[in-house]
């Protein structure tokens, strides 16, 4: 068993536009010290927190911990500067905190950049020294980036940063030929089409157990559709073949009928499976209940089931599920299916 911390609904940004452009790329300094004072080194990224080109804060991510890419900042873009104008980076580093509870900081001063005047050598090969110029970089255009969660390129997870609503800046993987598949992932709230689960997981596994391992059996058995299981083509209760049926408004009571002997009759045929078996009396079903069926009139096609699983030790388990389409079933975060 994985325990599952969290859910969260995903969706597939659309995109409007991707274009190749530069930033630039600066190396962490290998084996550099680390400060006695502030516990900052200068061999990692990983505690940048605010970057400056030419005195200008600047919008940065980092393609791993040893790799830094700068955007040219706007301000400069408006005064029609470019990347061969820049002769100092300012990174700014935060630490641990001191004796008061303030974080301390460190900033370090990056200048004599190879180029003319100590300016930036934008004919540097990418990565050939510790700054120069990276034209390998993703720019896309698209609506409502301001919720993206992670970038996919060639189905590969890559850094990025967001510079407004409809703009954001990836990096490519490595070797890369050519560019076949973007996706952009963003935050929902509402299940659509293009939406998808994103699961955050513990680092605790272990099996699972007692009734907690009952429900999750039944609940499969219940749902199971009748001969999609290749070791049992009698297996299932087929109740998720239901979404998507016809109901007569004019009898809403048999749609309650129908779910109490379908929910029973499995409950039934599983008792009978477990019957010949060396299953803990813990994870034995005595007996099923069904506690609520209830759904809106005006959308039928919607059912609240509230079940209880009854043990041979003398435990109940309740479960509440929502049965339906994916955009009537869930239209909220708060709104989810839960068992």
């Amino acid at each position: 068993m994985i325990d599952i911390q969290a859910v969260y609904i995903r969706d597939v940004a659309k995109l409007r536009g991707v274009n190749f452009m530069s930033m630039i790329r600066v190396k962490a300094v290998e084996d550099a010290d680390t400060d006695a004072i502030t516990g900052l080194s200068n061999s990692t990224f990983v505690d940048v927190v605010d970057v400056q080109v030419n005195g200008e804060v600047a919008q940065f991510f980092l393609e791993d911990y040893a790799n830094l890419l700068i955007a040219l900042p706007l301000e400069m873009l408006q005064q029609g500067l470019t990347l061969g104008s820049i002769d100092k980076i300012r990174l700014l580093r935060s630490g641990k905190e001191d004796s008061d509870g303030n974080e301390m900081e460190n900033a370090e001063i990056i200048s004599s950049l190879g180029g003319p005047d100590g300016k930036l050598d934008i004919k540097a090969p990418a990565g050939s020294r510790r700054v120069t110029v990276d034209g390998a970089i993703l720019q896309l255009t698209g609506a409502q980036f301001d919720k993206t969660v992670s970038v996919f390129v060639n189905k590969r997870n890559q850094s990025f940063t967001i510079v407004d609503r409809s703009t954001i800046l990836c990096s490519i993987p490595q070797d890369t030929k050519s560019i076949d598949d973007i996706e952009v992932i963003t935050t929902a709230r509402r299940i659509s089409r293009t939406s998808l689960f994103s699961y955050l997981f513990t680092d605790n596994m272990g099996s699972v157990g007692g009734e907690f391992k009952l429900v999750q059996q039944f609940i499969k058995v219940l749902l199971t559709t009748v001969g999609s299981d290749v070791f049992n083509k009698t297996l299932g209760g087929g109740l998720q073949k239901w979404v998507g049926q016809n109901t007569p408004t004019n009898n809403p009571q048999s749609l309650v009928a129908k779910t109490v002997l379908k929910v029973v009759g499995v409950g039934a045929r599983f008792a009978a499976m477990q019957g010949g078996t060396t299953v803990p009396a813990s994870e034995r079903l005595s007996d099923v209940q069904v506690l609520k069926v209830d759904f809106d009139r005006e959308d039928p096609s919607v059912i609240n089931l509230s079940i209880q699983l009854n043990t041979f030790a003398r435990r109940q388990a309740t479960i509440s599920m929502m049965i339906g389409t994916a955009e009537a079933a869930i239209s909220s975060l708060s709104e989810s299916t839960s068992i």
